[in-house]
């Protein structure tokens, strides 16, 4: 989305309300043509700090062609959230 995540008070791409969520995640979006986009240590700090009362993520687009009609999409979250929200779907 345009100009998402460049606001001070709102810094991340895709964010999720954590009063109405029962797992509100927020997401920082890298997109790209290439083969392959680097995922380091640091940009993963950055959505932890970023994320305040969500739980953070980075969501991970690859464009197949110059008009963006198909993508692969991607998501990147902490183990342990997806072991939970596991846990929850087999209860």
């Amino acid at each position: 989305m345009p100009g998402s995540g460049n606001q001070f008070a709102n810094q991340m791409d895709v964010r999720n309300d954590y009063r109405r969520q029962k797992y509100p995640f927020c997401f920082d979006g890298k997109s790209t043509f290439n083969k392959s986009i680097s995922v380091t240590l640091d940009m993963w700090e950055k959505a932890m700090s970023q994320a305040h009362n969500e739980e953070p993520g980075l969501a991970l687009r690859w464009y197949h062609d110059e008009r963006l009609r198909t993508s692969t999409d991607l998501i990147v979250v902490r183990a342990q959230d997806f072991s939970r929200m596991l846990g929850d779907l087999r209860a």
